[in-house]
């Protein structure tokens, strides 16, 4: 399992002044991505059980561009605090189907750690995709498309309620009883709410990048072009449903080591070519047996 948060440790026993008591740290996969900045929490109340997912100010504050400022930690902590509930509250309010919707929220300082902790709960979900994807063993086609269907039916819930995802990867799709929804809205872009991620165009997970911020091609930060990032990412998830690997490792594979976005130190220009060629020889690679392979 995933490293220890020791503030999540601290908390575990500890109820909240609005009665959700911390039962354990939840518990994430080792290869899970994400969550750099949150104490993951299995929380109770009323018998059953929630997920927490607390900011950690540890974390906020050793970020390289706080440089131990307490005073910008706290303002930027709680800025993407409220950004986050501001966005479920327009899913919620929205009545989307196939995204997590928060249950409640607020913000404590704990005494045992002596730091503030903006919260959020959530419903609790039984696994996430890529916990359930490397447990299986056998392909099911059926329910490979039944998901993915469920996936682009959320992305399209919340592109009407002009918000952009950015971060689809396989740990931010959850299970619910045989259905699964889109989670964490931490790095999403809402178009007439402002985003404390404003300044960066691609704030979602580095390894499901699109090319353009692989290689720091400054792009416009356009409704559309945000639109067209959650475009790839779902493709790049479908990608991981048949072959277990995201787009861009498979891609890498198929570029010259001296292009790779690593060592690249040249134009765009030079770009384009290798990769379309690249991109076109991954569609076609048979590393890894598919319900398609040999058709």
């Amino acid at each position: 399992m995933a490293k220890s948060n020791p503030n999540a440790q601290a908390l575990i026993g500890y109820t909240f002044k609005t009665g959700w008591k911390v039962i354990r740290e939840h518990q994430r996969p080792d290869q899970a991505t994400g969550g750099a900045f949150s104490i993951c929490l299995d929380v109770e109340k009323d018998g059953k059980e929630f997920f927490m997912k607390a900011l950690d100010f540890d974390a906020h504050m050793r970020k390289k561009e706080n440089d131990g400022n307490e005073v910008k930690a706290i303002r930027d902590m709680t800025a993407q605090h409220i950004y986050e509930e501001q966005l479920c509250k327009i899913c919620k309010e929205g009545h989307l189907k196939k995204v997590v919707h928060v249950i409640d929220s607020g913000q404590e300082t704990v005494p045992n750690l002596n730091i503030l902790v903006p919260y959020l709960i959530f419903d609790k979900a039984e696994m996430d995709v890529h916990d359930f994807l490397e447990k299986t063993d056998q392909f099911d086609f059926v329910w490979h498309l039944k998901s993915l269907h469920q996936v682009a039916l959320g992305l399209l819930e919340l592109h009407k309620v002009r918000i952009t995802h950015q971060d689809i990867k396989p740990s931010n799709i959850l299970f619910f009883n045989n259905e699964v929804k889109l989670s964490d809205l931490g790095r999403s872009f809402c178009e007439y709410i402002e985003s404390p991620f404003e300044e960066k165009q691609y704030p979602g997970d580095h390894n499901y990048w699109p090319p353009e911020k692989r290689y720091n091609r400054n792009i416009e930060k356009s409704w559309e072009q945000r639109c067209l990032t959650d475009c790839y990412l779902l493709g790049s998830l479908i990608t991981y449903y048949l072959t277990r690997e995201s787009m861009n490792a498979i891609i890498d594979r198929h570029m010259p080591s001296s292009m790779h976005p690593s060592v690249f130190n040249g134009k765009w220009d030079e770009l384009t070519g290798p990769l379309e060629i690249a991109f076109a020889e991954s569609l076609t690679e048979s590393k890894h047996p598919t319900p398609f392979s040999g058709v």
